[in-house]
């Protein structure tokens, strides 16, 4: 399960084997994934959590960062510049997720003054239930992506 990045070669992608292929297609199929991104081998049983993760993960993100360039602009911030720095804060979270090879809760923390701007925008998600809500998403996404392939498979039969 690829997902959209693979087009600008920041794909993440989720690959299962069936018993049957061999080490040298497993190999092929790797390094052509591994061209437009990574690749990780995932047992087949958790194909529609990585197609929850990162086949409809960019989504997720592009939805956030509908919000929070509209929560910009309806606080002043042009919308240009509003979707400029909403982007580029994306981008270098994640590199730095990437680059520092720390855990994103304790690059989290690292901003998070005590009694500051940022623990009092993560208290509110914490009381809207923003992990549990993430979760949920992800886990009926999950489910969407086992109803698609079993109405896939009546289909073929």
């Amino acid at each position: 399960m690829p997902n959209t990045s693979s087009t600008i070669g920041l794909g993440a992608t989720g690959i299962s084997f069936s018993g049957t292929a061999t080490d040298d297609q497993r190999e092929l199929v790797l390094k052509m994934f591994e061209a437009v991104g990574i690749a990780r081998v995932v047992d087949e049983s958790l194909i529609n959590a990585v197609t929850a993760l990162s086949g409809s993960g960019p989504a997720y993100l592009y939805y956030m960062m509908e919000a929070m360039t509209d929560a910009a602009v309806s606080l002043g911030i042009p919308a240009d510049t509003a979707r400029a720095l909403t982007a580029q804060t994306v981008l270098g979270a994640a590199k730095m997720v990437l680059e520092t090879g720390e855990e994103p809760a304790e690059l989290r923390r690292k901003v998070t003054s005590p009694g500051g701007t940022t623990q009092a925008a993560i208290e509110t998600f914490e009381k809207l239930d923003f992990r549990g809500t993430v979760e949920r998403a992800m886990r009926r996404a999950t489910e969407r992506a086992g109803e698609m392939g079993a109405d896939l498979e009546r289909s073929i039969t």
